[in-house]
């Protein structure tokens, strides 16, 4: 069955009012029929209903759908040979969902639809559809019943939804354009929508050929959203879009070279809430040269931040005592430091500013290459959502590092933590 042949619970309005199951904005409400508008001539007798899941009561949300049903039922042996439903403007029709029923027949210009394909018999303009037999043809209507969607774009209110005009081989037949005999229908605002937030964040910090995620926090008054995608942007190139799941969504990042980067998430939103973004700035680390044979390894605790002192430790197979030279783009840091027991070396570094910064550390000739980009103080992870004050507990700080250690040449380990 397709969409266009309706359950028999829609619901058949009169002039005032109908009661249809289904659910819209507005509630759900019991099935129920009642008696549809009627009318006839010497030539024809007609209905005109109107029905719909989003129909409740008589009364229809701005954007819901409903469906007009037009039957006629000649008289003798009249043939019909069109069928017009003329409505206000506002009513507009859905493409290719008309349907109807004809001498044991059912037709559509839905391509996809049940029943036998007529596209050409069916046209359209503002505030009308029409149905006709196509080739000079004409139906035998015991009955024609012809069923069209409609899409309400009305302003809120009491609306008369139209009504119906037909031609038959009758030349003489008169009353047979039935204006505004409705059934009218209260068409009524949607519900304000709820707000949302977003919030963006990545992790590890972006560096150049790794992998980071990038993580949007959907919070709607305060709990996590639920439904609706975010699409993720860096400086307006889009990175993917993903579901909204427990108000959080997520895709992976590798950028492939350093620079400056703006990322920005786009939450869509859901029919009842609208959307939101979010935006981030800074700075993607420029990759790790290849360290030497031989060279030290630099591993730095975390993210650094301005302002907050950061671990960094240097691990060497030189001799216990010897010197480690570090510097901080070019400028010496952690000065008299010396590798100890166990080949290490740590020190405390905090950041003066924010930016990308290379540290270097040489031990007994040979060195090796960190880059890292320093972030401003406060800039966490958004957390849980409805939390929005807590840390994600699911992004546990990891130390990284780079360089290699004796035959550990070309071994290079990266990861920041939260």
């Amino acid at each position: 069955m397709s969409r266009f042949n309706r359950p028999a619970a829609l619901a058949l309005l009169t002039t005032g009012a109908a009661i249809v199951a289904g659910a819209s904005g507005i509630g759900t409400a019991a099935a129920d029929t009642m008696t549809p508008v009627t009318g006839s001539n010497d030539t024809v007798s007609f209905s005109r209903t109107v029905g719909g899941a989003a129909v409740n009561n008589g009364t229809v949300t701005v954007g819901d759908r409903i469906t007009v049903t037009n039957r006629i039922d000649r008289k003798m042996a009249w043939l019909v040979y069109s069928v017009r439903d003329n409505h206000p403007t506002c009513l507009e029709a859905v493409p290719n969902t008309s349907v109807w029923t004809v001498s044991g027949g059912t037709y559509t210009n839905d391509p996809d639809g049940t029943g036998t394909k007529k596209p050409n018999e069916v046209t359209s303009g503002d505030g009308w559809v029409k149905i006709a037999a196509s080739g000079g043809g004409s139906w035998q209507a015991t009955p024609l019943i012809w069923r069209q969607d409609y899409t309400v774009t009305c302003a809120p209110g009491a609306l008369n939804t139209g009504g119906l005009q037909w031609s038959t081989t009758n030349a003489f037949e008169k009353n047979n354009n039935r204006a505004n005999v409705g059934p009218s229908i209260t068409v009524v605002a949607p519900a304000p929508k709820a707000t949302s937030s977003t919030a963006v964040s990545v992790t590890p910090a972006p560096k150049a050929g790794e992998t980071s995620t990038v993580k949007a926090v959907v919070n709607v008054d305060g709990s996590g959203a639920t439904g609706g995608t975010v699409e993720f942007f860096n400086n307006g190139t889009s990175l993917g879009t993903a579901t909204v799941a427990t108000g959080v969504a997520t895709v992976t990042w590798k950028p492939s070279a350093g620079g400056a980067y703006s990322l920005k998430a786009v939450y869509s939103g859901t029919p009842t809430t609208n959307g939101s973004t979010g935006t981030i700035s800074g700075t993607v680390a420029a990759a790790d040269p290849l360290p030497e044979p031989g060279a030290p390894v630099l591993t730095v605790t975390g993210s650094p931040k301005v302002g907050v002192a950061t671990t960094i430790t240097v691990t060497s197979d030189a001799e216990q005592g010897s010197a480690v030279a570090l510097t901080a783009n070019g400028a010496a840091i952690c000065s008299g430091l010396a590798i100890g027991a166990g080949g290490k070396a740590t020190c405390q570094w905090t950041p003066s500013s924010a930016g990308a910064v290379e540290l270097k550390a040489v031990v007994a000739g040979k060195s090796s290459i960190r880059n890292v980009v320093a972030e401003e103080a406060g800039g966490e992870e958004p957390g849980d959502p409805g939390n929005p004050g807590n840390p994600d507990p699911e992004t546990p700080g990891d130390n990284g590092s780079s360089g290699s250690l004796g035959g550990l040449f070309g071994g290079l380990t990266d990861v920041f933590g939260s």
